[in-house]
């Protein structure tokens, strides 16, 4: 005899929500990565040699950085005040630790956060219309 799931007209919320914000992440990362060959630009090291970078830097370009993308949990998450400021303090810090090494520029932090936030406010607006949030 085999076991049949019930049917379910909508996922479980917990689990809907989760899928929304993992699915929010790969669009943010999916969207860093087509800045990343549309826009080519040097790294700060490069084209000003006082500046020495604390680690070995990557071998290609500078992009928008995928610590940014935190706001995009903090945007999501936003009912959890606490998380949120957690992971907002979070990604900021961790954002600017790579200005900090020298091998981003600021305009890669703000980028990335303006970028982690609309793509978040696209998932919310989808969430509350489908009544999955």
């Amino acid at each position: 005899m085999a076991l049949r799931r019930p049917a379910r007209s909508k996922p479980a919320p917990r689990r809907a929500g989760l899928r929304l914000v993992a699915a929010s992440f790969f669009d943010a990362f999916i969207a860093s990565q087509d800045g990343k060959f549309t826009y080519w630009y040097i790294r700060p090291h490069q084209l000003d040699p006082a500046i020495v970078p604390l680690f070995p830097v990557p071998p290609f370009r500078a992009t928008l950085e995928p610590l940014d993308f935190s706001a995009t949990r903090a945007e999501i998450w936003r009912t959890s005040s606490d998380a949120a400021d957690f992971v907002r303090a979070t990604g900021r810090e961790g954002g600017e630790s790579r200005i900090w090494a020298g091998i981003h520029y600021p305009m890669d932090h703000a980028a990335g956060v303006a970028l982690g936030k609309s793509v978040a406010q696209r998932f919310i607006d989808w969430a509350e219309s489908d009544g999955s949030q």
